[in-house]
């Protein structure tokens, strides 16, 4: 690569993120979407990091999602009560600050045990843990990770870190997955 189409590159890279939000690419959307709708197809789904325009879950549209964002003034921390009604989870959760696992627990706290999840975290805080920890021991704990989407190191434009995205409750599913290009636009 020239050294033009790099700076380029990285302006593009840096201009995907909106501060601490950063969406997840359409292709992947749609590549989670064509992965799961043959095994799974919610009538009700949650996406508790909606984001402004409610990206992960376009792609389903025979499902009727419930949305939440800060940013949009619908807060997921302020529901409290449980949502009978979700059969699927959808979320991009903040990783800043270590949040990511405090917000997948939250998700699992308001929808029905069982519920099949989808959740888009830092590699690093997979591979970053030492036994006897509390956050080796979520991993242990339920409710269960059944399968692993990984993804490059550059599949999320922006991030510097690499993600992986864990799926919850899907037991129907192949335990690894890995993106095709064409999802990645590459």
């Amino acid at each position: 690569m020239r050294f033009r189409e790099i700076i380029a590159f990285e302006k593009l890279m840096r201009s995907a993120t909106d501060g601490d939000n950063t969406p997840t690419p359409h292709g992947l959307c749609q590549y989670l979407y064509d992965l799961i709708w043959p095994h799974y197809q919610p009538q009700v789904g949650l996406d508790p990091c909606a984001g402004l325009d409610n990206r992960m879950s376009q792609p389903w549209k025979e499902t009727t999602w419930i949305n939440f964002e800060k940013r949009a003034k619908k807060d997921f921390d302020d529901q409290k009560e449980v949502l009978p009604d979700v059969e699927m989870v959808l979320c991009n959760p903040p990783f800043s600050g270590g949040k990511a696992r405090k917000f997948t627990l939250r998700i699992f706290e308001v929808v029905p045990e069982g519920t099949p999840a989808v959740v888009v975290h830092s590699a690093l805080y997979l591979y970053g843990n030492y036994t006897h920890t509390s956050d080796y021991d979520w991993l242990l704990s339920k409710p269960p990770i059944t399968s692993f989407v990984f993804l490059p190191r550059n599949g999320f434009p922006g991030v510097s870190h690499p993600a992986v995205i864990l799926l919850f409750n899907m037991p129907k599913l192949e335990p690894c997955y890995t993106v095709p290009y064409d999802y990645l636009g590459w």
